[in-house]
């Protein structure tokens, strides 16, 4: 009775932990660079979110990552992904910037960004 519990329970949480990595899958329509510069994105936006960053100092990171975007490599068949992404961290820098929206419209934006990287939303 003891093996079969032991084994039904390594079985769960051995599905759990493949469950849970799956959604942090880098989509294929990105290139590494790409990824990682969408996940510094958000980064950089919850640190503004937990008062870790000022908004100027997260419009910085963000803008610069936003400027930088058309010159990274980008795969031919998610080119209009990657485009929309970058149009997407574009319009988050320029309300930071900018300051014409609320928190929690540029919170939106931010799990919209989250989102097509298949990070958590906020």
């Amino acid at each position: 009775m003891k093996k079969i519990f032991t084994t039904t329970l390594v079985i769960a949480f051995s599905l759990a932990l493949v469950g849970c990595s799956a959604s942090h899958k880098k989509p294929d329509y990105l290139t590494d660079q790409q990824y990682e510069a969408a996940l510094k994105v958000v980064e950089t936006f919850d640190k503004y979110l937990d008062s870790d960053l000022t908004a100027e100092e997260a419009s910085e990171e963000i803008s610069y990552i936003s400027d930088t975007w058309e010159n990274m490599e980008s795969k031919e068949d998610g080119d209009a992904d990657a485009f929309g992404l970058g149009l997407t961290i574009s319009e988050l820098a320029q309300d930071l910037s900018i300051g014409s929206s609320s928190d929690k419209s540029m919170t939106k934006t931010r799990d919209e960004i989250a989102k097509k990287i298949n990070e958590d939303q906020r």
